[in-house]
């Protein structure tokens, strides 16, 4: 690809490019077309094995490893068109960390949302009022929507959790309900590959319950198989007093591709 006549590339597997956001997009790895974006007074390339698109005026262009590329918000932009509300707000909780702020986000769209918009806008405008700062996985992002869509309380997100008189660290709580003393922790596979890991996490889940914290642990089956899933609902909200609702979410949570959170 030629980088000096204004082609910016917008490649299928673009967030690896641009700060490696995969959102668990499923697919063959190999066969994607390379997206490659002109200006709108510019013919578009037809190329084998790509996929041309005009309008790259409208986003911002920023050089990575010697490719013009899309900036990584307008990216987020762009992907509207292929995904649904949820792992848009997986891709924006991963800029929002990368940037610290969720202000790169909100530029973007308030820039990009002319009077026709981006393809997709009603979905980034529900997305975006979702984003928030301190995920450190997509699966943490997707707990926490979970338990949203299902009327419980919005936790804080890896925050640190101290003793009851203040007075001593106890642990930095994936998902912490303060006023409940309740806390929720998501058990990636690296938290099963060594006695170290397991040991360790034993001795958090007991220094917190002796300070009186309800602890809950939940791993991806607990978003997979439909039984965990209400089994775990159900025992949050008892400890945080809150009724289970069904999940109802607005079609636009759903997108070309499925997320890994169905719920019924």
């Amino acid at each position: 690809m030629q980088t000096s006549n204004g082609h910016s590339t917008e490649c299928a597997d673009r967030p690896r490019l641009v700060g490696r956001l995969t959102v668990g997009v499923r697919g063959n790895e190999h066969h994607r077309p390379l997206h490659v974006m002109r200006p709108s007074s510019r013919n578009p390339i037809e190329r084998p094995e790509t996929r041309p698109h005009l309008g790259l005026e409208s986003r911002q262009v920023v050089i990575l490893r010697g490719l013009r590329v899309v900036s990584i918000v307008d990216t987020w932009v762009d992907l509207a068109a292929l995904l649904g509300v949820e792992d848009l707000v997986v891709v924006g909780d991963r800029i929002a960390r990368l940037a610290g702020s969720l202000e790169p986000l909100h530029h973007a769209l308030a820039r990009r949302a002319t009077s026709r918009g981006p393809r997709g806008i009603r979905a980034l405008k529900e997305a975006i009022a979702w984003v928030r700062l301190g995920a450190d996985s997509p699966m943490e992002t997707r707990s926490r929507l979970l338990f949203c869509r299902h009327g419980l309380p919005e936790p804080e997100i890896n925050v640190p959790v101290m003793t009851a008189n203040g007075a001593g660290f106890l642990c930095r709580g994936d998902f912490v309900w303060r006023d409940k003393k309740v806390i929720g922790e998501y058990q990636g596979g690296h938290h099963f590959g060594s006695f170290a890991r397991g040991d360790k996490d034993i001795s958090r889940r007991l220094l917190l319950q002796d300070d009186g914290w309800k602890y809950v642990e939940l791993t991806r089956s607990d978003h997979t198989n439909p039984a965990r899933r209400w089994a775990l609902l159900q025992r949050l909200a008892t400890h945080l007093g809150v009724e289970v609702v069904a999940d109802r979410p607005h079609p636009a949570w759903t997108g070309r591709f499925a997320t890994t959170s169905k719920c019924g």
